[in-house]
């Protein structure tokens, strides 16, 4: 698991286990508490579900949009949940 188990189980009461082992794999929290998903559709999946969107609020954790396919950015924060 690539996220805190609070914010995969806030996500799994929300919409299940496997709506949130799906959306939430590779996902990383950073200190802040933003949620970068490893893919895009992860994240349009999860901001398009309200239930999801409302059981991070909960934990007090936001939804970054990750960057498009070949921008440098994305291997830089993943690396480090590696």
């Amino acid at each position: 698991m690539t996220v805190p188990r609070h914010v995969h189980d806030a996500v799994v009461q929300a919409c299940g286990e496997p709506f949130a082992g799906s959306y939430l794999s590779g996902a990383v929290v950073s200190e802040s508490g933003s949620l970068l998903p490893y893919t895009r559709t992860a994240w349009s999946r999860l901001t398009g579900n309200a239930g999801a969107m409302e059981a991070l609020r909960r934990v007090r954790v936001t939804v970054k949009e990750p960057p498009r396919f070949g921008d440098t950015a994305r291997p830089a924060i993943h690396r480090q949940a590696a």
